[in-house]
């Protein structure tokens, strides 16, 4: 996995959660497409977090607020991992529980997972 962090978080921290939502989220014979796998990080332009990857796919955006009061792991895991499905080549229908809209993240181990270290601000 090779990431690009426009953002002043941690590239490391990040990378923590991004890696094992993927070994999660992974199965047999798909450790490839995670090697290839680029990711982007950068800033939302207002509010939020989003993201965007294409399906079955090699690249992935994701954009996550400035102000850390307003994002933790658990809201970044989720969006790594619901970007990740695409990557995966499933479709917002496809997905079923784990579609994020809602708020509800059905996934057992992301009410609060302990793999997901709190992310820090670098200097």
């Amino acid at each position: 996995m090779r990431i690009k962090n426009r953002t002043h978080y941690i590239t490391r921290d990040l990378k923590r959660i991004m890696t094992e939502c993927a070994r999660r989220a992974s199965r047999s014979g798909e450790e490839k497409r995670t090697r290839r796998l680029i990711v982007e990080i950068g800033y939302a332009k207002r509010y939020g977090y989003s993201g965007y990857a294409y399906y079955s796919g090699t690249y992935m955006m994701l954009r996550i607020p400035r102000d850390i009061n307003n994002f933790n792991s658990k809201m970044f895991a989720r969006l790594f991992y619901h970007e990740y499905d695409h990557i995966l080549g499933y479709r917002h229908n496809e997905i079923g529980g784990r579609y994020i809209t809602s708020g509800d993240y059905n996934d057992e181990g992301f009410d609060n997972p302990e793999w997901a270290v709190n992310i820090r601000e670098g200097i």
